[in-house]
């Protein structure tokens, strides 16, 4: 096919095939749901070796989370962080600070370091029920 808008010239139009991988979360035969994500113990940012990223229903965008494997236990857990922690005020941070547990004891600067790890991630996909 022959594109011959004036002043464009000729262009052929063709069809690009993409593809997407998607990417799920199975515990044994079954595939983990986002019902099942919200009942996993949360931990710290250095208590999770993160299989992925995942984004639930009703989450603050300024926050990152993850599913994984819980370093000491080897239990599914889940965990998340706020995306900008340096740019946060300091009343603001030591107000997250007591509301999650400290952090697991990581700095600023560590969790800057987890934000950045963690946004390479891919992208897990948790099924829901209709």
């Amino acid at each position: 096919m022959t594109n011959t808008t004036p002043g464009d010239g000729n262009r052929e139009a063709h069809v690009q095939v993409l593809t997407a991988e998607v990417r799920t979360l199975v515990v044994g035969s079954r595939q983990v749901t986002m019902s099942v994500y919200n009942q996993l113990d949360a931990v710290p940012p250095g208590s999770i070796e993160p299989f992925g990223r995942v984004n639930p229903k009703d989450a603050n965008e300024k926050w990152m989370f993850v599913v994984g494997r819980h370093v000491a236990s080897g239990v599914l857990v889940r965990s998340s962080v706020h995306r900008l922690p340096e740019s946060l005020e300091d009343w603001h941070w030591e107000s997250l600070k007591n509301a999650f547990d400290g952090f697991g004891g990581l700095t600023r600067q560590e969790l800057s370091a987890v934000v950045e790890q963690w946004s390479a991630l891919p992208l897990i996909v948790l099924a829901g029920l209709r």
